[in-house]
């Protein structure tokens, strides 16, 4: 019984029905967003005082982008189009579990971003 359970829930999981560029592009933009976020998480582990943790990581971001607050927005920006194209395409393909759980990834990492800058 759990066998059949497990094993038509994992057809679920899985079933995409085509693997479109906005797709793509929805991971992509969540992989980035993801990345940056264990980065800081790494980094603030492992140095003692936040200002110089906040330099190391600010360290990684050309010119344009060392300041914090616009990092964040452009974190913020590309899980919210991530979280929007994960929401289009489940509804184009049907009931996908892997994209709904993608979706609220978007959602939670968004407003964790958003409330960090608060």
């Amino acid at each position: 019984m759990f066998g059949r359970l497990i094993s038509v829930y994992s057809n679920e999981i899985l079933h995409l029905k085509k693997v479109t560029a906005p797709l793509v592009l929805a991971f992509i933009l969540f992989g980035i967003a993801l990345a940056d976020i264990l980065r800081w998480i790494l980094i603030s582990t492992r140095v003692e005082n936040f200002e110089e943790a906040k330099q190391e990581f600010i360290s990684f971001y050309p010119g344009w982008l060392k300041n914090p607050s616009v990092s964040a927005l452009l974190l913020i920006v590309m899980l919210v189009i991530a979280a929007i194209i994960f929401r289009n395409e489940r509804k184009k393909q049907g009931r996908s579990l892997l994209l709904k759980i993608f979706f609220i990834a978007s959602i939670i990492l968004a407003s964790w971003l958003l409330f960090t800058l608060m």
